[in-house]
């Protein structure tokens, strides 16, 4: 899932990447209530089958069945942040209906990394959401030229270069200057707020250094 919001007084409108039918939005009936048994399911931090039905007016979910849960994200509220802070920026990324695999391996790749890591620190935390920002927004069409990588910040332009295409595990392994990662910061914040829509002008690190009739298909 990645996002959800109430609407009404027991349902709630869910929004899930798809590998076949990219972003799509849904209900799921009387979700809000106690012993709502789908809700359970449709949880952020997990891989799951959807039965849904098309009508009219609406998308309805009714049936769920979890394939895969990131355990960590669970558990560990350092990683369950990131990857929240992750899927909700790239909820306000997409348009619904279009689908789009290569995307939707890179959310897969992305969410495994994190699982992988025991521990996360701000700082690096910074660096791979930034990184992980830069190559959605690079798929997704948008140039980053018209921003300044000046060579008083050579640091940081190293940092842009490596975090669009290298490895997770090489980008957590460079050797970081407090002063390069801020740099780095600032520059996906720029790019964010000048293509992103509802992005506003809350900076992306915040949310994770603050504390330190269609048939079943799969979403995340």
């Amino acid at each position: 899932m990645l996002s959800s919001y109430a609407m009404r007084e027991a349902d709630r409108r869910y929004c899930a990447l798809t590998p076949t039918f990219g972003k799509l939005e849904f209900v799921g009936r009387g979700a809000l209530k106690p012993k709502a048994k789908l809700a359970a399911h449709l949880e952020p931090c997990a891989i799951v089958e959807l039965e849904i039905i098309r009508g009219r007016s609406s998308t309805t979910v009714i049936g769920v069945e979890r394939q895969y849960a990131f355990r960590r994200a669970s558990t560990s509220v350092d990683h369950r942040l990131l990857v929240l802070t992750s899927l909700s920026l790239l909820d306000k990324m997409m348009q619904p209906d279009e689908e789009d695999t290569v995307l939707y391996g890179e959310l897969l790749a992305w969410l495994h990394f994190v699982e992988s890591q025991e521990t996360l620190h701000p700082t690096r935390s910074t660096l791979l959401l930034g990184g992980f920002l830069l190559r959605i927004m690079r798929h997704l069409g948008y140039d980053s030229a018209h921003l300044d990588e000046s060579p008083r910040h050579a640091g940081a332009a190293i940092l842009i270069r490596v975090a669009r295409t290298a490895p997770y595990d090489d980008i957590i392994a460079l050797p970081l200057k407090g002063a390069d990662v801020e740099a780095f910061a600032v520059y996906v914040h720029e790019l964010l707020g000048y293509y992103v829509p509802g992005y506003a002008d809350r900076p992306f690190w915040v949310g994770i250094t603050s504390t330190t009739c269609q048939p079943i298909v799969q979403a995340l």
